[in-house]
């Protein structure tokens, strides 16, 4: 898995894996900034690719989900207070959040999900959530490459990319399970972890 803290600054790949999250899944407009607007944007969109309702409970929950870590980005993100998160910016706050796990975790473990901070795994349930259409609590291949086929990848790259990250579908991708393979895509300095395959990119 490679060294994880090595330094609590981020090195280039791993704002090369950050970088590639904001423009792909939030900046859907490409202006180098997110705002409250775009995240409803792609709240809606959410939605509409998994067919939830409006006023159904996946989008209420959806809604709450968005709101809640869009204040929290808008809070440690938003530093010159003007609405909207640079990718600067989001650079920033994930660093700042490196910094407090190389205090936490200075021999370089991997965080659990119990050692991140409450928008953090509100983070993680949001992108699980996402893929898992049906809602019974894992990601199955089908539901995989028809959401990520949305975010312009192919359906042979988004096909590799479901293969490698479950190990061949030897692993269930069930909550804990997505948690760890976002925390290797967020923290891990290892091109070849399994985790940074999640975004359906495999060329890093």
């Amino acid at each position: 898995m490679g060294q994880i803290f090595s330094s609590p600054k981020l090195t280039d790949f791993h704002k090369e894996k950050l970088l590639h999250e904001f423009r792909t899944f939030y900046d859907l407009d490409g202006d180098g900034y997110v705002t409250s607007e775009d995240f409803r944007v792609a709240k809606e969109y959410i939605c509409k690719l998994n067919g939830w309702p409006a006023d159904g409970e996946r989008e209420q929950t959806a809604d709450a989900v968005f709101k809640s870590i869009w204040e929290s980005l808008e809070k440690l993100g938003d530093r010159d207070n003007d609405g909207r998160i640079t990718s600067d910016e989001w650079l920033q706050m994930w660093e700042n959040l490196y910094r407090r796990m190389f205090d936490k975790l200075p021999n370089g473990t991997m965080p659990s999900i119990e050692d991140l901070p409450l928008w953090c795994y509100r983070y993680m349930l949001h992108r699980f959530h996402m893929f898992d259409r049906t809602g019974d609590g894992t990601i199955d291949k089908e539901e995989y490459e028809y959401v990520i086929s949305h975010f312009n990848v192919s359906a042979a790259t988004a096909h590799k990319a479901f293969v490698l990250f479950s190990e061949n579908h030897q692993r269930t991708i069930d909550f804990p399970t997505f948690c760890h393979l976002c925390a290797e895509y967020y923290f891990s300095s290892d091109p070849a972890a399994l985790g940074n395959f999640i975004v359906g990119k495999l060329d890093w």
